[in-house]
């Protein structure tokens, strides 16, 4: 129980948290070399849209190639649902960067 009593302490759990963004964070990549599309709404209550702008910034400045869709009033959730409005948009970034066979 010892491990289960270490793994509920706040600081632990803050730490892997804190961990955990940094090891996750997309910017961390830049440059990545490759076209990037990324779908954002602008009433994202989850994930502000200001980190997709910020990481659009730094990886064109970077000489990545990235489009950054802000989608007005569209939540965070509506980018996966298909019966959205949002769902057009989402489908046209991902035929954007990997178009259909055939295509």
């Amino acid at each position: 129980m010892r491990y289960v009593d270490e793994f509920r302490d706040p600081a632990l759990i803050t730490k892997a948290s804190e961990e955990i963004r940094r090891v996750a964070d997309p910017a961390r990549l830049i440059p990545i070399g490759g076209q990037t599309r990324i779908v954002h709404g602008t009433r994202d209550d989850r994930v502000p849209c200001a980190m997709s702008r910020d990481y659009t910034a730094a990886a064109v400045a970077a000489g990545d190639e990235v489009t950054l869709d802000e989608l007005p009033g569209c939540g965070h959730f509506e980018l996966i649902d298909p019966l959205s409005a949002a769902w057009p948009t989402v489908l046209a970034a991902f035929r954007a960067v990997a178009p259909p066979s055939g295509s």
